[in-house]
């Protein structure tokens, strides 16, 4: 499960890199790989990292990314134990069927909020 400081530390260094969308694209005259933001050099394999903050963001991508993936797999797999729960017999069900229709609706719509 991610930690709120997980989350803070993954979202700060997104905020602190530069926006995008990132291409990346092989640069034939030296050989090497070009990572571009808004057509701006971010990443190339002759000048190396242009900013800090980009170079902290490309350091921690493979271990910041499965911990969200994770996450997401973890509560739409509650979600769904709950979109399938029936309320226990003598408690307010209607209470239940509503919790079970959200669960089902952010299922439905892939977690988005509508």
């Amino acid at each position: 499960m991610l930690t709120h400081g997980q989350i803070v530390a993954i979202r700060e260094r997104t905020d602190r890199a530069t926006s995008g969308p990132w291409e990346w694209e092989f640069a034939e005259d030296f050989d090497g790989i070009v990572i571009s933001a808004n057509k701006f050099s971010v990443v190339d394999e002759e000048g190396g990292v242009v900013r800090y903050p980009d170079a902290e963001f490309v350091a921690h991508a493979r271990t910041d990314i499965p911990l969200p993936i994770a996450e997401v797999i973890r509560l739409r797999a509650a979600m769904a134990e709950i979109a399938h729960y029936e309320a226990p017999f003598g408690l307010d069900a209607m209470g239940y069927e509503v919790l079970r229709i959200m669960a089902q609706q952010a299922l439905n719509n892939g977690g988005d909020a509508e």
